[in-house]
């Protein structure tokens, strides 16, 4: 079965809206989101407050039940933001970093997504150095594998930093790199983008699918679910490649994002339609 809900359901224009990630919550779904109110140009050049708000929609497993949850603040028009979310053991915050131009960090706010409202904290958060996937040397047993150049993998041995294989890749690594019964999984995108499976003993191809971009992927064990060429859902085992079916989101395809998550034998995705109106997708995998 699979199910929809629209995002992003207000009166009021967004002149930025972002759906930050899917995440599972306290034996739920919740889909965190970011949003500032439309502004003039005049109001930007008079330095100005805008609405921003925090938006969380927390559904059931099977989205029979749903509710939003929402704080609503004010903040200059000369920041720019960024936003992401962490963990503190089970407790889900926001942070939000502000930038002035050139990117000069200037202040932060956190907030705690609980089950019944969303909490501005009194503290703020350091924010860390972000190390991405193409900068992060990834451990597996007694080897280390990095990219050597942008578009360059290249595995050593962790003992004595011997090269053992170099890749080539398409495009630019997008995502994590994972490893499952010896094989390593990773997207790229940027220049066009390909799902990658290959071998950490030996660096060859166990399989590769032109998906046009991997920025994210969900794996379950044996099973992998990537968006394909034409934005849909693929399921495909992990240890061959071979498509074991797509998921069906009807008219819908995987927004540009990626946003993906398996949970509990079901597929959660942030969907677009024609109109570029954004939804969020429930789809039982293994009743497909």
């Amino acid at each position: 079965m699979t199910n929809y809900h629209t995002l992003n359901t207000f009166n009021n224009p967004f002149r930025h809206y972002r759906v930050v990630d899917i995440v599972p919550f306290q034996e739920k779904i919740a889909v965190l989101q970011f949003a500032s109110a439309d502004v003039s140009k005049k109001m930007v050049k008079e330095g100005v407050y805008v609405d921003r708000y925090i938006l969380v929609d927390i559904f059931s497993e099977d989205f029979t039940s749903q509710k939003r949850l929402s704080f609503f603040f004010e903040e200059e028009t000369c920041y720019n933001s960024d936003v992401c979310y962490y963990w503190e053991g089970e407790r889900l915050f926001m942070l939000i970093e502000y930038y002035k131009l050139g990117n000069i960090f200037v202040t932060n706010k956190v907030f705690e997504i609980t089950e019944n409202e969303v909490i501005e904290q009194s503290f703020g958060v350091i924010p860390q150095k972000r190390t991405f996937s193409d900068a992060k040397v990834y451990c597996f047993g007694d080897k280390e594998v990095f990219m050597q150049s942008p578009f360059m993998m290249s595995c050593r041995d962790k003992q004595n930093q011997k090269t053992l294989w170099k890749y080539k890749l398409s495009a630019y690594l997008y995502t994590e790199v994972e490893e499952y019964n010896d094989i390593l999984y990773f997207g790229t995108a940027g220049k066009g983008g390909y799902f990658y499976g290959v071998s950490v003993n030996n660096g060859q191809t166990v399989f590769s699918y032109n998906t046009g971009q991997t920025i994210r992927f969900v794996r379950d064990g044996g099973r992998i679910i990537i968006s394909n060429k034409k934005q849909k859902p693929m399921l495909i085992n992990a240890l061959t490649g071979e498509i074991i079916h797509l998921l069906d989101i009807g008219k819908y395809t995987i927004d540009y994002e990626q946003q993906m998550l398996w949970y509990k034998e079901r597929f959660y995705g942030i969907v677009r339609n024609k109109e570029n109106d954004l939804l969020v997708v429930s789809v039982e995998v293994n009743r497909q």
